[in-house]
């Protein structure tokens, strides 16, 4: 399968569309046990192949088992499956968000490797990037800095309140 090719979560489970909470966890347990990394290197499979497949189990888990992810993800779900890079073309300025609605894109929180701040202040950084580069191709004026996102060791103070948010005009609080 290649990376950027979207299997439904349903399918990747083995499970039909109108199946219960007790289904959809008993087909985890089977399919991880069956899928774990660990067994299938020992079987031959590549690691980052064992590893990619299981992180597509685990994902699909982890939303289907979400009542409230379930529900979104049902009602998006064609969007999800049918929206393909061919459509929009390889100049494309939106980046495939999906993944990043799910706590599977990262572990722990530090700032390398897969951590929490390094996944999504590179996931940012891309956004603005490709923010600038669209309004570059329109013509327009180029975007304020974006505000940095912060990471594990940022003060309290610095989070709660960057100067550079309010150049856009907004506050998060």
């Amino acid at each position: 399968m290649a990376s950027s090719e979207k299997r439904c979560l349903y399918e990747v489970l083995g499970l039909n569309r109108d199946c219960t909470a007790d289904e959809i966890r008993s087909a985890y347990k089977r399919l991880a046990l069956q899928r774990h990394p660990d067994k299938l290197v020992q079987s031959g499979v590549p690691e980052a192949e064992a590893t990619a497949a299981f992180q597509e189990l685990v994902n699909a888990y982890e939303v289907l088992s979400d009542q409230r992810e379930r529900a979104w993800y049902d009602s998006h779900r064609n969007q999800i499956l049918f929206s393909s890079s061919a459509a929009t073309g390889s100049s494309s300025f939106v980046p495939d968000l999906f993944p990043f609605f799910s706590n599977s894109v990262y572990s722990g929180y530090s700032d390398s490797g897969r951590g929490f701040y390094k996944v999504y202040g590179d996931l940012f950084e891309k956004i603005y990037a490709n923010e600038v580069n669209f309004t570059k191709k329109l013509g327009l004026p180029l975007p304020r800095e974006a505000p940095v996102m912060g990471n594990l060791e940022s003060p309290y103070a610095q989070a709660r309140f960057s100067p550079s948010l309010f150049s856009f005009g907004f506050a998060i609080y």
